[in-house]
């Protein structure tokens, strides 16, 4: 029976962090603004980001730049201390990027506990690069 107890007790524990909503990031925009919406192949975007974290829990950082095709920007992993930020972003664009309209995608994956991820994903505002 104490063994039966043990096992139930888990198994509500596993269950509970499977399912109870943690918020690890909040943002105030639904798309982050551009500072600067004419770019040139070779130049950098900046992009501000405006939030609260909730929780310290470290993230994984993706970015995409995206058009016709997709560009994936190295991962990278940050842990922004509690509170509210306010912070500019700057990414290259390659110098083979065709003229058009782009946007980035980011993605924060928060790996909440052993059993649970939360993945964010965000996007910019769409901007020109100018050839």
């Amino acid at each position: 029976m104490i063994f039966l107890g043990i096992v139930m007790c888990l198994i509500l524990i596993v269950i509970a962090m499977m399912t109870i909503p943690v918020k690890a990031l909040t943002f105030e925009d639904d798309k982050f603004p551009i500072t600067s919406h004419e770019i040139k192949p070779g130049g950098i975007v900046e992009y501000a980001v405006k939030g609260t974290k909730h929780n310290d829990l470290p993230a994984t950082v993706g970015r995409q730049l995206i058009n016709s095709y997709i560009y994936n920007y190295t991962q990278v992993v940050g842990n922004l201390p509690i509170g509210s930020f306010d912070k500019k972003v700057q990414l290259n664009i390659p110098e083979y990027a065709e003229s058009g309209i782009y946007f980035v995608r980011i993605t924060y994956t928060y790996q909440v506990n052993p059993f649970r991820r939360e993945v964010i994903v965000k996007d910019t505002e769409t901007f020109m690069v100018i050839k």
